[in-house]
């Protein structure tokens, strides 16, 4: 499998090497070039996030640490934004696990509200 000689390469749980796999891999896939960046957006900025708080490996990553970073970032942002973040770190959670960098996908439960349209 060509992602997991990739990962063999660089550092199995090194947050930014991983982030730039899975975005070539999205890329690969087909994903529209909007979203591989927006989803390269909002990885790079988890990463920071992480950084800040000294996370440095994907094995550190648990469901109440997203979920506390989705609240922190989305305090005053609306739906879409939280939505978008969702969406992303629940892609970069799949990634990890297909690849089984990690045991259990930690961004498998992550949701974010259901909004209707105005009418």
């Amino acid at each position: 499998m060509h992602e997991n000689q990739d990962v063999n390469i660089v550092s199995r749980d090194n947050i930014n090497s991983l982030i730039q796999l899975c975005l070539q891999t999205e890329q690969d896939r087909g994903l529209s070039k909007n979203s591989i960046v927006e989803l390269k957006r909002y990885l790079n900025e988890f990463s920071t996030y992480c950084e800040c708080q000294h996370i440095y490996s994907v094995k550190d990553f648990t469901p109440s640490f997203l979920k506390d970073y989705i609240d922190r970032r989305c305090k005053s942002a609306g739906p879409n934004l939280r939505k978008a973040i969702v969406w992303s770190l629940r892609n970069f959670g799949k990634y990890l696990a297909l690849l089984q960098v990690v045991d259990d996908d930690p961004a498998r439960n992550l949701r974010h509200s259901k909004f209707h349209p105005r009418t």
